[in-house]
């Protein structure tokens, strides 16, 4: 990926969204965790994923739901975005509330993105918890 595309995406990120609520806040009691990682077409108003998917088109927006139980507020959820072993953008997300629930994020790009393999991991509290792979074509 060049330089001026790697720029434009870090430039459009700006633009990105990451949500900042959890969708239930149902405190069940437990460890904190992150239950489930999924990349999908989009998300519902309270960030359960839509139409899973592993495969993007270069014109698609890529979404992240995260399926999560029992956290805290102030507790904080990262999405790492890479396309291939080269790093993207990252995405913290410091929890107002405590729960259990969806959060999500997504990454766009006003240029096309490129084929290939691409990756998101996903955090909670500096401590890798998912990975989860996708592609491009």
């Amino acid at each position: 990926m060049s330089k001026l595309t790697r720029l434009l995406i870090l430039v459009l990120s700006l633009a990105v969204l990451s949500f900042t609520t959890l969708a239930c806040c149902n405190l069940t009691g437990g460890e904190p965790t992150i239950e489930n990682v999924v990349t999908c077409q989009d998300i519902t108003d309270d960030y359960k994923p839509v139409n899973e998917t592993s495969i993007y088109a270069p014109e698609d927006t890529f979404y992240c739901s995260v399926k999560v139980s029992n956290l805290k507020q102030g507790q904080v959820v990262t999405w790492k975005w890479y396309y291939g072993g080269e790093f993207l953008y990252e995405q913290p997300l410091t929890l107002e509330k405590s729960g259990s629930g969806y959060v999500a994020a997504y990454l766009t790009n006003d240029q096309l993105w490129p084929t290939g393999s691409y990756k998101v991991e996903v955090y909670l509290d500096g401590a890798l918890s998912k990975t989860v792979s996708f592609s491009v074509q």
